[in-house]
């Protein structure tokens, strides 16, 4: 079983962060209006928009880091091998717990005028996969 690579957790979370981020503005410029995650974040703490996107973005990274810790420590303590697929059944747990999480009626009203809710569903779905294969992707104990 390779040991647990901090360093390697933080890479793998940044880039999958990074593919997630693709996949969400991909589904908003197709018209599938989902919510843009950072700045829906951080306007829960900040009124002024690049202020809530900083505050956002910087949630969301911690966020994903802490779920990319978790998946590398399930993959060192049992010995499964690290793939994409491993780390797209793993990001299904998040993705369960993102809808009792963060449902729409708990948002601003303003938040749900900018930012339209079809779609949300599939894109989350979609967005949170493409996190998971990508952290299973990148992430590389010991390289």
């Amino acid at each position: 079983m390779p040991p647990l690579d901090p360093g390697s957790v933080l890479v793998a979370a940044m880039g999958a962060t990074a593919g997630a981020g693709l996949v969400d503005a991909a589904a908003r410029r197709a018209g599938a209006g989902r919510q843009h995650l950072a700045f829906v974040l951080g306007e829960l703490m900040a009124a002024e928009p690049l202020a809530a996107y900083a505050v956002g973005l910087s949630l969301h990274l911690a966020s994903n880091t802490l779920w990319a810790l978790g998946f590398a420590a399930v993959w060192s303590a049992t010995g499964w091998p690290i793939a994409p697929l491993q780390g797209a059944l793993f990001a299904l747990v998040p993705w369960a717990l993102g809808a009792l999480r963060l449902p729409e009626r708990v948002l601003p009203a303003t938040t749900q005028r900018i930012y339209p809710v079809r779609g949300e569903a599939l894109t989350r779905l979609l967005s949170t996969l493409a996190f998971g294969a990508l952290v299973g992707f990148i992430y590389r104990p010991g390289s």
